[in-house]
């Protein structure tokens, strides 16, 4: 291996081993201010996935192309209204679907186990509609006027998620193509960004900055309507949940 890989792969080896230090989910004495900085009640977190394209992988190259046809591996993100991310889950394959993913990961299983009443995630279309994890109503062509204002209200709170993957590939822009054969080193350079996400998000006074012209273009679900797309049938008190929400923005 060059000195110049060898000397990258130490460096996100170290950021990797202090990850739990810079991306961390709230704890108990934290979750009433991470929800404080969302106009959406009681929310702690925005999730999503963003498609890092890889080196084709030839012997899994099905299991890796995505509906754009191109290569990739997904990283689901959580982040706070301040773009940090409070929890990743790196290297699925660029052909699974958001919502499947978000069941086979490490929250998605502690969430399903445990839930966090009275607070959720918001989450986009893609993913099913669950206690926990509120999703927009599904335009039928049929919304009220209150269901309509509250996609909105959603979406503006959301889409924060999507700045911070936008700000994760503008900073690091190697993340736009990695051109690597070992799926393991793919995960432990994603990570270690992520970490330097969080560290420099710390360290400067101000974060607002325009991130439009490194929009995270990766960042796509599936059309429902292709049927790659298990659609979950909502729990009754998933429903009543978010029709709650509804009453309490409008």
């Amino acid at each position: 291996m060059p000195f110049c890989y060898l000397f990258i792969f130490q460096i996100c080896t170290v950021l990797n081993h202090i990850r739990k230090e810079y991306i961390k989910w709230p704890g108990p004495a934290d979750i009433k201010a991470v929800s404080s900085g969302f106009r959406f009640p009681f929310t702690i977190g925005a999730i999503d996935g963003s498609h890092v394209q890889i080196k084709a992988p030839l012997a899994q190259l099905e299991s890796y192309t995505n509906r754009k046809s191109f290569t990739s591996v997904v990283l689901q993100g959580v982040c706070d209204s301040s773009m940090r991310f409070t929890d990743i889950s790196v290297g699925w394959p660029g052909s699974m679907h958001d919502a499947r993913i978000f069941r086979l990961s490490a929250l998605g299983k502690r969430l399903s186990a445990q839930g966090i009443e009275p607070y959720h995630l918001l989450g986009d279309s893609a993913y099913p509609l669950l206690p926990y994890l509120i999703v927009p109503f599904r335009d039928n062509g049929h919304l009220t006027a209150d269901e309509k204002t509250f996609n909105v209200l959603h979406s503006s709170s959301r889409t924060v998620i999507e700045r911070a993957f936008a700000r994760l590939k503008g900073k690091f822009r190697r993340l736009k193509y990695l051109d690597m054969n070992d799926m393991a080193l793919v995960t432990l350079v994603i990570t270690a960004a992520c970490v330097l996400h969080n560290f420099t998000l710390t360290q400067e006074a101000s974060i607002d900055e325009d991130v439009t012209d490194d929009a995270d273009d990766d960042n796509f679900t599936r059309d429902p309507a292709s049927g790659e797309q298990q659609q979950d049938v909502p729990s009754s008190s998933a429903i009543e949940r978010r029709r709650e929400l509804m009453m309490l923005l409008l």
